[in-house]
């Protein structure tokens, strides 16, 4: 890992969920970004691309890409779903016009803050919402989990990734528990400590709103 990869993630991970240091510190890393994760290892966009190919159910499965980034699920879900209707959505400008460029996506929509419940626009219209690597140190919680599975449509899925070590200090695995105690969803398939970046794993999820 390069010292600005290492000054880049430490940022991230040091961001405390704000719109405007996040956008901030997006603006700077757009171009950059794809790059610096893909050399350490990154390997989330991949597994959660495979997980949407385990459950899409139709021809051409419309997904959302909750937190798209630059669109690297976007460009691995052309490839492993290639039928699949992407949109994506983030909460900088700079990546959502990064994943747009992508051509892999029918539109991605900036300003979307997932610590939020998301708005009607994007709610009960994808059968498959994908969260890939938002769950993540200085961004999203645990309250942003129930925003996602709100938005999905009855039986509809959503996947998300946790980096590992933020899964485990905020208890994302209770966090599920209690979604799934309430009623609101049922889980399909759970990994622990999986694949992910090269100094950490991650858990995932795909969990069928009820």
């Amino acid at each position: 890992m390069t010292d600005e990869v290492r000054e880049m993630l430490k940022a991230a991970h040091s961001l405390d969920g704000g719109k405007d240091a996040n956008n901030e510190l997006y603006r700077r890393w757009a171009t950059t970004y794809d790059d610096h994760l893909l050399s350490d290892g990154y390997v989330g966009h991949h597994m959660c691309a495979l997980m949407v190919q385990q459950i899409a159910q139709t021809s051409s499965p419309n997904v959302l890409d909750a937190g798209c980034g630059t669109g690297l699920v976007g460009r691995e879900l052309a490839t492993i779903v290639p039928q699949a209707r992407v949109t994506g959505a983030d909460l900088s400008p700079d990546m959502a016009e990064s994943a747009e460029a992508t051509g892999t996506y029918v539109r991605a929509v900036a300003d979307i803050d997932l610590n939020q419940p998301l708005p009607e626009s994007l709610s009960n219209a994808f059968e498959i919402i994908v969260c890939c690597g938002t769950f993540s140190l200085g961004h999203v919680g645990t309250a942003g989990l129930e925003h996602i599975v709100r938005a999905a449509p009855q039986g509809g899925h959503v996947i998300f990734s946790v980096r590992r070590e933020h899964s485990l200090e905020h208890n994302f695995a209770g966090a599920v528990q209690a979604l799934i105690d309430s009623g609101l969803a049922t889980s399909v398939s759970e990994l622990y400590n999986a694949p992910y970046i090269a100094n950490g794993g991650a858990d995932y999820w795909t969990l069928r709103r009820v």
